[in-house]
């Protein structure tokens, strides 16, 4: 075991300082004029067919982790940020990336 201590000697001393600027950047997020849900699928949609959705700002897609949501829940099934859609009529869709936070409207046909 004292070999095994004596591999791990400290390092050389290179005599490079770090110095403090003082400086600070922060990333501030852009505001969206227009927070919306993208989609990728039939429309109008009709039962049985599969809609890919996500979160956009103004109009363009969010990326990153996302929250897909559907009200009525009956509506469709879900896998991931895929919705199938299982029954007829007016369903409220909600995607949200970060604190982005869009809606959409949709009306499924038969």
């Amino acid at each position: 075991m004292f070999w095994l201590l004596l591999a791990c000697a400290p390092t050389e001393d290179t005599g490079t300082e770090v110095q403090d600027t003082g400086e600070r950047y922060e990333y501030i997020p852009p505001d969206c004029d227009e927070h919306g849900v993208g989609f990728d699928g039939a429309d109008p949609p009709s039962v049985g067919d599969t809609w890919t959705v996500w979160a956009t700002c103004d109009g363009s897609a969010l990326l990153g982790a996302a929250v897909i949501r559907v009200d009525p829940t009956d509506m469709a099934f879900q896998d991931n940020n895929e919705l199938t859609w299982s029954k007829p009529g007016e369903v409220e869709i909600m995607a949200q990336s970060g604190q982005q936070r869009g809606y959409l409207t949709v009306t499924i046909q038969e």
